[in-house]
């Protein structure tokens, strides 16, 4: 009860903010927002030099020069709370910044972050679960094209941690549209990297569209390492809840299984709720109330709360 009593609080808190577009027509705007006012105007600032930066690389690798405005690089921000029974609380932060390089075809981005997860730019759930998911930072080349409806891409980076290393990845991602409804999304990657040779991730989702505000999603994902002799299956089925521009749900259901000492025995069972909510266009909080029954812990209830809190420079 302890988690969903804390939702409640913080949620009920949370929703005090009042939408900018909203409050921008009041005279009488509060400390609170006049705050965010001004922090919104130094992140356009430090946006804007983001994509001079961006364009001062692009046109010294092309040796092209013109008067184009770049708007396309990013920067995210992202702090997570976490609080499971019997744990300590964990504070992690995570940042993604992607430097897009229009005049090499708008293919290739420098990218640097600290999470495996992706991080969509727009609103996506980045909790589902990654296999072997290393958060050390990322320092990379992304080249990325899409041809005949097939999504590739290639990147060399490096890991940098107390042992650094370089590694190489190609990922290739196809969706297949079965109706107006109904769709697959196929995707495979393949990294190399000295450290663990040869990590191999092959994926599908099915996605089927109950209505402009729900949509119902399987996703399965396969992982194998021989170097590390590691095999892993997840599973997830959820849904997502449009609620309104700025706020979203989703309910999720997961089982996780690998052949650590077993032939793929069910190792988690996980539910969480997801909810997000846009305080302005740059700014958002996630709330994940989950529970999760561990075989290492004789399938125990165990439950917990995780809070996201978000900043996103980007257009």
């Amino acid at each position: 009860m302890k988690p969903i009593l804390l939702l409640i609080i913080i949620h009920t808190l949370l929703l005090s903010f009042h939408n900018h577009e909203i409050n921008q027509y009041n005279k009488n705007e509060s400390n609170l927002e006049k705050t965010l006012d001004k922090v919104e105007n130094k992140l356009k600032i430090v946006y804007d030099k983001l994509n001079i930066s961006s364009k001062n690389i692009d046109e010294f690798i092309t040796k092209e020069y013109d008067n184009t405005i770049y708007t396309n690089s990013y920067i995210r921000f992202e702090t997570s709370i976490e609080k499971r029974e019997s744990n300590s609380v964990k504070i992690k932060p995570n940042i993604d910044i992607r430097i897009k390089l229009p005049k090499l075809k708008d293919k290739l981005s420098l990218t640097f972050n600290n999470n495996d997860n992706k991080i969509n730019p727009n609103y996506q759930d980045s909790n589902e679960k990654i296999n072997y998911k290393d958060d050390d930072y990322n320092v990379g080349i992304l080249y990325n094209i899409i041809k005949r409806d097939i999504n590739l891409k290639f990147r060399v980076g490096a890991k940098i941690s107390f042992n650094p290393y370089l590694y190489v990845k190609a990922e290739a991602k196809k969706k297949f549209d079965l109706n107006q409804n109904n769709n697959l999304i196929l995707e495979q990657k393949v990294k190399y990297s000295d450290k663990y040779e040869i990590d191999n991730y092959s994926s599908i989702r099915y996605n089927y569209k109950i209505n402009k505000n729900y949509l119902f999603s399987n996703f399965n994902e396969y992982y194998i390492n021989s170097k590390i002799n590691d095999n892993n299956l997840y599973n997830s089925f959820r849904i997502n809840h449009i609620i309104s521009n700025d706020s979203y749900l989703n309910y999720v259901t997961s089982v996780d299984s690998n052949d650590d000492n077993s032939t793929f025995q069910t190792k988690r069972y996980r539910v969480y709720v997801s909810y997000r909510k846009y305080i302005r266009k740059w700014l958002y909080y996630d709330l994940l109330p989950n529970i999760q029954w561990k075989r290492d812990n004789d399938f125990n209830t165990n439950t917990g709360i995780k809070i996201n809190i978000g900043i996103i420079i980007k257009k």
